[in-house]
């Protein structure tokens, strides 16, 4: 029971998160009426090029 309750925990900080982002962060912009889904989705591919870049392959 605790485990699902957490995950409802978790969930809703996320979902909280995501709406304070879209309402403070990206007001005026065309991602302000996206749904959460679609700028969840575009912030993960930004990340994804952002680690997939060659300064992450060179050490020295």
């Amino acid at each position: 029971m605790r485990a699902n309750q957490l995950r409802l925990y978790f969930s809703s900080v996320a979902y909280v998160l995501m709406c304070a982002l879209r309402r403070l962060a990206l007001q005026g912009s065309p991602w302000a009426e996206a749904q959460l889904a679609t700028i969840r989705l575009r912030l993960l591919k930004i990340a994804a090029r952002g680690a997939g870049g060659d300064s992450a392959t060179h050490l020295g």
